[in-house]
């Protein structure tokens, strides 16, 4: 199937789409400086500082069956911004509702994966939006129509398919996108 970020309905709302089962997938190589700049990134520099990865990879990668030697998990925070990555180009200005992803095995620096996502389910939903105004102490609340999408996530080891993570997110989009 075709890539769901590469295809362009315009004019269709997603309500009239045959969404169920459309996959969106993207490959990706982490190098020993991307934990840590996941963590600059998302905790700034103090978080950083802690961030395990190998120095010498450069040097590494050319030793031992082209793999990295010593301490080359990657963190989870990149398995997590990449399946989030994917999600928001698949569906952009979406509002993610929940998420859960459960990691089975390391991400190992240099070892290429790949980000799968699937459409499970597209249900159309009234959602409570509550406003409340300090001033006046009184609540605002409107319903707006929308979509929920359930997907299911799954980064694989593309040399031999084997499980990294994998999970569920849901997403709720608007009607007036």
């Amino acid at each position: 199937m075709e890539d769901l970020y590469l295809q362009s309905k315009k004019g269709t709302s997603i309500g009239q789409q045959d969404l169920v089962g459309r996959t969106a997938s993207i490959n990706r190589v982490f190098g020993p400086g991307a934990s840590a700049q996941a963590l600059l990134t998302c905790g700034g520099e103090e978080l950083a500082q802690h961030a395990s990865f190998d120095p010498n990879y450069k040097t590494a990668k050319d030793w031992i069956r082209k793999r990295p030697v010593g301490p080359a998990v990657l963190s989870s925070t990149l398995i997590s911004g990449l399946v989030g990555a994917l999600i928001e180009a698949s569906f952009p200005q979406t509002v993610p509702v929940n998420s859960s992803l459960n990691f089975i095995r390391p991400l190992i620096v240099g070892c290429e994966v790949c980000a799968r996502i699937q459409i499970e389910s597209v249900n159309e939903t009234l959602r409570n939006n509550k406003n409340s105004n300090s001033k006046t102490a009184t609540a605002i609340s409107t319903e707006q129509k929308g979509y929920e999408i359930l997907l299911s996530t799954q980064v694989i080891r593309v040399q031999d398919d084997i499980v990294i993570a994998e999970g569920y997110h849901t997403v709720w989009i608007p009607c007036y996108l």
